[in-house]
C-alpha cells in the first residue's frame, strides 16, 4: 500500500497539490487521470520519491519501485538485447534473460529487432523495449507514466494482457480513457479537484 498525506507540494508560485490525501491498494491496477498540466507526472513521480514534496506524509509499505517514464530511457549507440542486459543482467542468469527476453520480443513484434541499435528504431517500438523491461523487472510497484502513447491497437490489447497476469501495485497515467477502463481496478480523476483529492 502507498498512502500519501496532507501531501502539499508546488513549484515556486504554482500550486500542484495542496492537502492531498491519497491510498493506492496493493496489488491493484490504479490508474490516473486528467487533462494535461494537472500533474499526473508530478503525482507519480511523488509516489516513487522521486519528487520532493513540501509538507506531508508518504507512507510506502513496499519500497521496491520500478519507474517507466514517458522520455527514451534506453542507452544510446546500444543493441535492443545489450539494453535489456544492462536492466535486467542482475536478475537473470544469462539463458534465461535471453529466452525470456526472446518471448517477449515475439510477443511486442519486435523480435527482429534484438540486435538493432536503439537509434534503429521508432517512438513505437523504443517505447516496447521499455514496457518490456519493466515488464521483467523485480519490483513490488511498477509506475508507468502514459505508457499507451505510440503504442497501435495490436500492441495495446498484448500490453494490457501482461499487465493484468502481473501480481503488484501498478500505477499508470493515461489519456486513453477507454483503455483505462479496460484495465484499472480503481480510477484516481485529478480533474475533480486539483487542489484536494481522497482515494481510501
Amino acid at each position: 500500500m502507498i498512502l500519501l498525506k496532507n501531501v502539499y507540494k508546488s513549484f515556486g508560485t504554482m500550486h500542484v497539490f495542496k492537502d492531498l490525501n491519497l491510498q493506492i491498494s496493493e496489488n491493484k491496477i490504479t490508474c490516473i487521470i486528467g487533462k494535461s498540466g494537472i500533474g499526473k507526472t508530478t503525482l507519480l513521480s511523488i509516489l516513487a520519491k522521486l519528487e520532493h514534496i513540501d509538507s506531508g506524509e508518504i507512507i510506502n509499505d513496499n519500497p521496491k519501485i520500478s519507474f517507466v517514464f514517458q522520455r527514451d530511457t534506453l542507452l544510446p549507440n546500444t543493441k535492443v538485447i545489450d539494453n535489456f542486459k544492462y536492466i535486467l543482467g542482475e536478475i537473470y542468469d544469462k539463458e534465461n534473460l535471453e529466452s525470456l527476453v526472446d518471448t517477449y520480443l515475439e510477443k511486442f513484434g519486435m523480435l527482429e529487432k534484438k540486435y538493432e541499435y536503439k537509434e534503429n528504431l521508432s517512438g513505437g517500438m523504443v517505447q516496447r523495449i521499455k514496457i518490456i523491461q519493466a515488464l521483467l523487472y523485480s519490483s513490488d510497484i511498477l509506475i508507468l507514466d502514459e505508457p499507451f502513447k505510440e503504442l497501435d491497437e495490436g500492441i495495446k490489447d498484448v500490453f494490457v494482457a501482461e499487465l493484468k497476469k502481473l501480481k503488484k501495485t501498478i500505477i499508470i497515467s493515461s489519456h486513453d480513457l477507454e483503455l483505462v477502463n479496460n484495465i484499472a481496478d480503481d480510477v484516481v480523476d485529478l480533474n475533480e479537484n486539483q487542489f484536494s483529492y481522497t482515494v481510501v
